[in-house]
């Protein structure tokens, strides 16, 4: 599926956005984050960029669902620049979209 969608892209010359569910395994695990070997080998040879969002309070059950939570994503594979972790954004539960897209962890300090 990846190389087929690869070769869409450059067809028709526009980025193609793959959406996946995340394996029901990161769920049992101590460190609930997405990794590159969660998916498969081939989808993960093929992309150029991949975005892995991380939410903390999605495993916490006193969670409040007026305030807005941190949502954490980690560029692990990128082709054009650097991949890094700890790109952050305000988002609010309630409402379903991001708050503040530069959200810095320095805020609340």
């Amino acid at each position: 599926m990846g190389r087929i969608m690869k070769l869409l892209a450059r067809e028709l010359n526009l980025p193609v956005i793959i959406l996946m569910d995340a394996p029901c395994a990161v769920d049992f695990r101590r460190e609930h984050r997405l990794n590159m070997s969660d998916f498969s080998h081939e989808l993960m040879d093929a992309v150029d960029i991949s975005l892995f969002p991380y939410r903390d309070d999605r495993y916490h059950l006193d969670f409040n669902y007026d305030k807005p939570v941190v949502m954490e994503i980690s560029i692990l594979k990128n082709e054009y620049g650097t991949c890094r972790d700890g790109l952050y954004v305000l988002y609010d539960r309630s409402k379903h979209y991001i708050v503040d897209p530069f959200y810095s962890k320095m805020d609340d300090e």
